[in-house]
């Protein structure tokens, strides 16, 4: 895709930006100020609590409040090293059998926090690109269907 112009507006609080290509609106871009976000952003956190009820964890991030690691978040839970955790199943099982107080696990956030809730946080991590998305938990390789190959 040939980027040919880039708009910007500007607003007390607010960036706006717009991507044209051959004539057509590409993308659109909003940033607000008072509300930065912290969806995509990847932390070392440490597990701070974890609650057998309610199938979760909480997880330290350095933020104001500790994020909130669902057991369903936590399949595929890579200890500090990189390494699977100790016989952690991919299927599921309890969320005290994935990961435990005081351990580091990398996450990513996938839900910002509101309220009195912190961030939603998932440990499939997952990096995207213009072209691809890079997953280093999932196995194999996976390509867009608006990829198509060279004529």
């Amino acid at each position: 895709m040939r980027i040919d112009k880039i708009l910007i507006a500007t607003s007390p609080g607010e960036v706006r930006a717009a991507l044209v290509s051959e004539g057509r609106l590409a993308e659109v871009v909003v940033e607000r100020q008072n509300a930065a976000s912290l969806v995509g952003n990847v932390y070392l956190g440490r597990v701070s609590k974890v609650v057998s009820s309610m199938d979760a964890s909480f997880v330290e991030l350095g933020i104001a409040r500790a994020g909130f690691l669902a057991g369903d978040d936590a399949r595929n839970a890579l200890s500090a090293q990189g390494a699977p955790a100790r016989s952690r199943k991919a299927g599921g099982g309890p969320i005290s059998s994935r990961v435990n107080e005081g351990e580091a696990v990398l996450v990513q956030v996938t839900k910002d926090a509101f309220a009195q809730k912190g961030p939603r946080l998932s440990t499939a991590i997952a990096l995207p690109g213009h072209w691809l998305v890079y997953s280093p938990s999932r196995p194999g390789l996976s390509l867009s269907r608006r990829i198509s190959p060279a004529e």
